[in-house]
């Protein structure tokens, strides 16, 4: 299943076909970035 994420402290904005591994660049994302926030969606 396809996913996207965007974050609303930067410009990251890329979809990604394994949700899995788009949560897991969303989670690294914030990590680095301690007041970044980052949206995952399912892309239907």
């Amino acid at each position: 299943m396809a996913c996207r994420i965007t974050c609303d402290g930067c410009s990251l904005d890329r979809r990604f076909e394994d949700c899995v591994e788009a949560h897991e660049r969303a989670s690294a994302h914030e990590l680095s970035h301690g007041d970044h926030f980052v949206s995952l969606r399912t892309l239907a």
